[in-house]
């Protein structure tokens, strides 16, 4: 196919796919007790379905009540729900997360929604609601459309909050008394990180400031290209969804690129919930090809050797009756945990791209 035919191809069935009337995931909100590290808990009946929005469609009064649950999930400290989460992506011996490997968005789709969990926890002990998602930014969109005039995806008025949760005494907080041991966490642990230059967020600091100008931007076409293919497999989409995954990364730069500690900046959660959001258009695209989840889920589990990862444990997920997460409970067909609705992906602009390939990251832990 012609590169600019591909082009109309992709902003095609994009727009078919922000037609879809529902796009599902992974979460349900809980009315049971507060939850615990890594076990999930049974929805009671009749719980509300939340929506995950676009960071930029929400007022600034939710976006700051979306901080004020982070800062109370960050009061306790080190122990606390929101240092549990953050380490088990990578920094300390909890560390546990998935990359490089076919089960990479299943294991941060259930850390989605553990961290989901523990950030209704918090909204509800603040404001006794629990109607509360992980927004998600759209960079990919964005940065096709070339609307990449900011790099502050929170309001005027809200962006100095945003920037507090960098600081050194939160850090430092957050990680206890100890100095670690690991190089990147030992940095941040010793002065934290900015977001605004000098507390003045009018102004970028100077590594966000460079957001839009990383070299690894212009490998995004090709990648989402992937996803608009007839022979749209899971092979076929898996390492173009972990190149996604990684571009934001490395262009917020600060603690979002060193993987062991990705997880103390604000845009990685946001940056995440965008990701699973994307594997979510996959999931409904392949249900609107073949009729039903199961043709993808047995596609999915007919690898062999390193491949076979379907039943393999998600560790350290469990469910409710203890049994382990696996790959095969993720797509939610009898919806489990219930369902978390998207506000639709939007339409990307055609463009033309060099496209290279990106370097992979794995998880390191140390502390």
């Amino acid at each position: 196919m012609a590169p600019s035919t591909r082009l109309v191809a992709l902003a095609i069935v994009v727009a078919a796919v922000d037609a879809a009337p529902t796009i599902r995931e992974v979460h349900h909100l809980d009315t049971t007790a507060p939850s615990t590290c890594c076990t999930t808990t049974t929805p009671a009946p009749g719980s509300p379905v939340v929506v995950r929005r676009n960071i930029l469609d929400l007022t600034s009064e939710e976006q700051s009540r979306f901080l004020s649950a982070i800062e109370k999930m960050q009061e306790p400290g080190y122990g606390g729900p929101f240092q549990m989460m953050e380490a088990l992506h990578g920094h300390g011996p909890e560390a546990a997360c998935i990359h490089s490997a076919k089960n990479f968005a299943h294991w941060h789709r259930i850390y989605l929604h553990l961290f989901e969990v523990k950030l209704q926890d918090a909204y509800e002990e603040l404001y006794g609601s629990r109607n509360i998602s992980i927004p998600y930014w759209d960079s990919y969109s964005l940065w096709l459309a070339q609307d990449t005039d900011s790099v502050f995806f929170f309001k005027s008025d809200v962006m100095p909050q945003a920037h507090a949760l960098g600081a050194k005494a939160n850090i430092q907080n957050l990680w206890g008394p100890t100095t670690p041991t690991e190089s990147n966490a030992k940095k941040f642990y010793g002065k934290g990180f900015e977001m605004c230059k000098k507390g003045n967020c009018a102004t970028p600091d100077k590594t966000l400031g460079k957001l839009w100008k990383h070299k690894s931007w212009p490998s995004m076409l090709g990648y989402l290209e992937m996803f608009v293919r007839d022979d749209l497999t899971w092979n076929g989409i898996l390492t173009q969804l972990e190149n996604i995954h990684n571009t934001p990364h490395l262009a917020v730069s600060g603690p979002m690129k060193p993987l062991p500690v990705a997880g103390i900046h604000i845009y990685f959660w946001l940056h995440h919930s965008a990701i699973d959001r994307l594997f979510e258009s996959f999931i409904q695209r392949r249900i609107a090809i073949d009729g039903d989840v199961s043709v993808l889920e047995a596609e999915m589990a007919a690898g062999t050797g390193k491949n076979a990862l379907w039943t393999d444990w998600l560790d350290p997920f469990l469910k409710a009756d203890g049994s382990q997460w696996t790959m095969s409970g993720t797509h939610f067909r009898t919806s489990t945990t219930g369902t978390t609705r998207f506000s639709p992906p939007t339409t990307f602009t055609t463009r033309s791209f060099t496209i290279r390939r990106l370097g992979r990251r794995r998880c390191r832990a140390g502390r």
